[in-house]
């Protein structure tokens, strides 16, 4: 089974660019004032799931980092951040440190756990 060290490890040898990005990411998902979410690996990335239902996860592709949300569609999002038309699973694009701030990370992941 491939843990989730194996695979920042993985990231960090394979796409240096992008670890701190996934790491600063996954900060984001373990948050004290958010319930505790189980994190594993799961279709190529890091996956969250609270009360065996999963929420979202952390996915690396060639040019950016992609934070899924599997009820994104539900979520509040004025400023239209989301990306995705499947009929819940949203999406945002991470390509800068800057990303998480401008792209509300926090504030989706906070959503996301309330669904």
């Amino acid at each position: 089974m491939h843990s989730v060290d194996n695979f920042l490890d993985d990231i960090a040898l394979l796409k240096p660019e992008q670890s701190q990005l996934i790491a600063s990411a996954r900060a984001c998902f373990s948050d004290p004032k958010l319930p505790e979410l189980a994190e594993g690996i799961k279709y190529g990335g890091i996956a969250y799931s609270l009360d065996g239902t999963l929420v979202g996860g952390i996915y690396p592709h060639q040019s950016h980092v992609s934070v899924e949300f599997s009820q994104g569609a539900r979520f509040s999002d004025p400023e239209g951040l989301l990306e995705g038309k499947g009929k819940q699973r949203r999406h945002i694009k991470l390509r800068t440190l800057e990303d998480i701030d401008t792209m509300q990370l926090a504030g989706f992941i906070v959503q996301a756990v309330q669904q």
